[in-house]
């Protein structure tokens, strides 16, 4: 399995993926779900492949899953869960300090338009002199 450094790097290293850029209108999106059906088809591979009926490159040539080869399938999976599951962490922390600071802008809007000086009084006391 690996290491903590090598986790801590993976994290590090890993790409921005998705971000806050993305709009909702994206979900329909026919390249997205394309994409989506091709990625549910690469898992069906994959599933397939894990049960040891994989071929290697379409050429026919079984894969022989040793124990050292499945060890190395696991590190790499656990390697990219970590690293997925960082990136999912940071995205959320960045949502989470883009919503703080816009309800602290709306915040510190609100009280500038309630301080906000107006001549209304001055307006009263003028109309109240000139109707006595």
């Amino acid at each position: 399995m690996g290491s903590q450094a090598d986790l801590k790097q993976a994290s590090i290293d890993a790409p921005s993926e998705g971000g806050n850029n993305e709009s909702k209108t994206a979900l329909l999106n026919p390249q997205l779900i394309n994409n989506l059906s091709k990625t549910q088809s690469d898992r069906m591979n994959q599933s397939i492949m894990s049960k040891g009926s994989g071929t290697i490159g379409g050429k026919g040539k079984k894969i022989d899953y040793t124990p050292q080869y499945k060890i190395k399938l696991w590190e790499e999976m656990v390697l990219q869960y970590f690293k997925k599951g960082m990136l999912t962490m940071n995205d959320i922390n960045k949502q989470n300090e883009t919503i703080n600071d816009c309800l602290n802008f709306c915040q510190s809007s609100f009280i500038q338009f309630l301080e906000r000086t107006d001549n209304k009084e001055e307006k009263i006391d003028e109309f109240v002199a000139s109707f006595n």
